[in-house]
């Protein structure tokens, strides 16, 4: 189930990289929300102009491919395969992408 997963999971990051480099190139990159702000408060605007921000979903997808190679070395060090942290938080990863074509029931966490 773990190998299937992980190769699963790989495969939607590789396709968010995919999509975030073709969007690099289009206008809504680097758009910039103007909305009023109060002093120390985010908004929701804040928060939608954040995934315009092509660096930061970057970033994003490759802390996620790093902690999916720090679950599986976990896994492959334990004696049985079967580190507990490890499984839920490649669960937990792939839940993100549960809306997908391949997604398997047995990987929610």
């Amino acid at each position: 189930m773990t190998e299937d997963l992980i190769t699963w999971l790989r495969a939607q990051l590789e396709e968010d990289e995919r999509l975030i480099a073709a969007a690099g190139t289009t206008p809504l990159a680097g758009l910039v929300v103007n909305w009023p702000r109060q002093a120390g408060k985010r908004t929701a605007w804040d928060f939608v102009a954040r995934f315009t921000d092509m660096e930061l979903l970057r970033r994003e997808v490759e802390a996620h491919q790093k902690i999916i190679d720090e679950c599986l070395f976990r896994l492959e060090e334990d004696d049985r395969g079967t580190d507990p942290c490890a499984a839920k938080v490649l669960s937990l990863l792939a839940s993100i992408y549960s809306d997908r074509p391949g997604f398997r029931q047995e990987w929610a966490p």
